[in-house]
Order: C-alpha cells, then structure tokens, then sequence
C-alpha cells in the first residue's frame, strides 16, 4: 500500500517468505532500498517492482520486467494487440526513466513487442477492411 500522508509507499509482506524477513512482524513495511530512496531520488513504481522481483524470484532474473511472449501470442488478437500496446508504453515509460543495469533487455524486449503490436494493428485493419467489403457485397 501507499499513503498520500507519507508521500512514499510501503510494501508489506503478506504471503510467502523471504529469508531477510523470516521471524520479522508482517504488520511491519519491508526496508526496500526504493522506497527509502522515493522521494530523495525521484524513484518510480517500477523501481519498487524491480527490487521485490530480485527479492522474490530465484534464480535472480537479468530482466525484472522480461515479457512472457508465449502467453502474449497465445491469447486473441484484439486482446494481445491491446496488451502489447499498453506494455509498450509502460516499458517505454521504465526505459527513458534512467539507466539501469537491464536497459539493453528492455529495449530488446521493447523491439519484438513493437512487432507484434504492429502486425496486429496491421491484421485488425485488414479484418476491418474485409468485413466492411462483406458488409457492401450483402448488401447489393
């Protein structure tokens, strides 16, 4: 949770375990280094996320951010085309934030969305297209 009042957020710990927190009260917010940095270095959410991702996930991943493009191309194309596009932004929004140790993946990541998103703008055109060309053949 966040409070307007503090003007940082807080992150508690309400599932699971992790092995610097073992035997400490959960009603206490975890000492993450981003929200103790949040207002002296202007950090983002995504800084939040970032450290909980290297927190939690093992083995430690290079990418905190890295993209599940099998599960993206596995759902309908409306929906993975307005996925893709959301996600580009807010990768956009991570990657011209500052620089971090996994910008190279980030942009990587940031390449191959673009793709999928444009090639399915493309296909939800053409599909637009052929049924409004369906549409004026009915009804002549």
């Amino acid at each position: 949770g966040a409070y307007q009042r503090y003007k940082s957020p807080f992150v508690w710990l309400r599932s699971g375990t992790l092995e610097a927190y073992s035997g400490v009260d959960r009603d206490i917010p975890l000492k993450l280094q981003s929200t103790q940095d949040w207002q002296k270095h202007k950090a983002h959410v995504w800084d939040v996320i970032a450290e909980l991702v290297a927190l939690t996930v093992k083995p430690k991943p290079k990418n905190p951010f890295a993209i599940d493009f099998a599960l993206l191309e596995s759902i309908p194309l409306v929906q993975s085309t307005l996925c893709s596009g959301a996600l580009l932004n807010t990768m956009h929004e991570i990657a011209s934030s500052g620089l971090s140790p996994f910008d190279l993946l980030l942009l990587q990541d940031i390449q191959k969305l673009s793709e999928i998103h444009f090639m399915g703008l493309g296909a939800i055109a053409t599909a637009i297209r052929e049924d409004a060309q369906a549409e004026q053949v009915d009804d002549e």
